[in-house]
Protein backbone atom coordinates (compact mmCIF):
# COMPACT_ATOMS: atom_id res chain seq x y z
CA UNK A 1 0.00 0.00 0.00
CA UNK A 2 1.87 3.31 -1.12
CA UNK A 3 1.16 5.63 1.76
CA UNK A 4 0.97 9.73 0.86
CA UNK A 5 2.36 12.08 3.55
CA UNK A 6 2.08 15.76 3.38
CA UNK A 7 5.29 16.76 4.52
CA UNK A 8 5.03 20.73 6.47
CA UNK A 9 8.02 22.15 7.09
CA UNK A 10 10.18 25.29 6.77
CA UNK A 11 13.86 26.34 6.17
CA UNK A 12 15.39 28.24 8.93
CA UNK A 13 16.03 31.70 7.87
CA UNK A 14 20.00 33.73 8.09
CA UNK A 15 19.12 34.90 11.27
CA UNK A 16 17.69 31.51 12.44
CA UNK A 17 20.51 29.77 11.36
CA UNK A 18 23.22 32.71 13.11
CA UNK A 19 21.34 32.40 16.23
CA UNK A 20 21.69 28.41 16.34
CA UNK A 21 25.13 28.51 15.34
CA UNK A 22 25.41 30.74 18.20
CA UNK A 23 23.08 28.21 20.94
CA UNK A 24 25.31 25.68 19.84
CA UNK A 25 28.88 27.37 20.38
CA UNK A 26 27.05 28.51 24.01
CA UNK A 27 27.03 24.16 24.54
CA UNK A 28 22.94 24.28 23.92
CA UNK A 29 21.29 20.71 23.27
CA UNK A 30 19.12 20.99 20.16
CA UNK A 31 15.94 20.71 22.21
CA UNK A 32 16.54 23.95 24.46
CA UNK A 33 17.86 25.32 21.09
CA UNK A 34 14.20 24.67 19.37
CA UNK A 35 12.50 25.70 23.00
CA UNK A 36 14.13 29.37 22.38
CA UNK A 37 13.25 29.64 17.72
CA UNK A 38 9.62 27.78 19.09
CA UNK A 39 10.16 25.20 16.24
CA UNK A 40 9.62 21.30 16.25
CA UNK A 41 12.64 19.52 17.70
CA UNK A 42 12.78 17.86 13.96
CA UNK A 43 13.21 21.14 12.14
CA UNK A 44 16.76 21.47 13.74
CA UNK A 45 18.31 18.19 13.10
CA UNK A 46 17.49 18.54 9.61
CA UNK A 47 19.03 21.81 9.35
CA UNK A 48 22.04 20.34 11.17
CA UNK A 49 22.01 17.99 8.61
CA UNK A 50 21.29 19.65 5.56
CA UNK A 51 24.21 22.41 6.62
CA UNK A 52 26.98 20.27 8.17
CA UNK A 53 30.03 21.11 6.63
CA UNK A 54 32.75 18.58 5.64
CA UNK A 55 36.60 18.76 7.71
Amino acid sequence: MLRITNMNYKHFTIEERALVESYKIQGLKNRECTKRLNNHKSTISRELKRCKVNK
